[in-house]
């Protein structure tokens, strides 16, 4: 993960894939493909917060939720 402090975008790229989320946009970029956003990236208590599923997804891994522990797991492939 990278951080443009003047653009304030983070980008993470993982085997060839690259995700990029701008701070309050709900249009990220997949390998420089636009994607929509339920909820933008923010910051809060000096803290980046993206949409995990999103990020997760787009770096192809497999996202479940277990609703007994209320726990994401994810997996790479």
């Amino acid at each position: 993960m990278d951080w443009d402090n003047n653009l304030r975008r983070v980008t993470g790229t993982m085997e060839g894939r690259e995700v990029q989320l701008t701070i309050g946009d709900t249009t990220a970029y997949i390998n420089g493909t636009p994607a929509l956003l339920d909820v933008p990236a923010t910051i809060e208590n000096s803290r980046t917060l993206v949409p995990v599923r999103f990020i997760s997804e787009s770096l192809d891994a497999e996202v479940n939720w277990d609703k007994i522990t209320n726990t994401a797991i994810i997996k790479t492939k």
